[in-house]
């Protein structure tokens, strides 16, 4: 490739099938620089591939305490090889259902990811707590919701995990 007036040159990178191994590959770019010596540099490109959500919980409860907190329910959103989404993909956390207007949701409920290859952007947890002692319990769905062109359609993806709130007694003061 040619170079510009300050000495840049670009290229583009095609890339077809197969993908390659763990969707990551590395790009080496050489040149003649001045002298005839070779000049290199080498760079990792993560070709990411389809969301997926994970979570290690399936279900959950919170006690009827009015200041309890259930921490730390924790997810993951990444690709299939374990990679962080595309740049610019958001993750939106909410609750459904009887319950959902009492409990409050602190942590990673809002994210949009960086152009990054750090997996700790794979890594997210959250904080659930209920307001209030008494009424309203009963089921909630913790929504984890992501739009990233990852995504196999213009759908988002999203995963549910089913929770209880109690009602009444359980929790200690609060």
């Amino acid at each position: 490739s040619a170079t510009n007036d300050q000495g840049v040159a670009t290229a583009q990178l095609t890339t077809g099938n197969p993908r390659p191994a763990g969707g990551k590959a590395v790009v080496t770019a050489r040149t003649i620089g001045d002298s005839g010596t070779v000049v290199a540099q080498n760079d990792t490109i993560v070709f990411s591939g389809a969301t997926t959500i994970l979570s290690p919980i399936v279900g959950f409860s919170v006690p009827d305490s009015g200041s309890s907190t259930l921490s730390n329910i924790t997810y993951e959103v990444q690709d299939q090889f374990g990679n962080p989404l595309e740049g610019g993909s958001t993750i939106r956390v909410s609750m459904r259902g009887d319950a959902a207007s009492v409990l409050t949701l602190e942590g990673d409920i809002d994210v949009t990811i960086p152009d990054t290859r750090d997996t700790k952007y794979t890594d997210f947890s959250i904080k659930v707590s209920k307001k209030q002692k008494g009424p309203p319990g009963g089921e909630v769905f913790l929504r984890i919701e992501v739009t990233s062109p990852n995504n196999a359609t213009a759908t988002p993806e999203f995963k549910e995990i089913r929770g209880v709130v109690s009602a009444v007694g359980g929790g200690g003061g609060g």
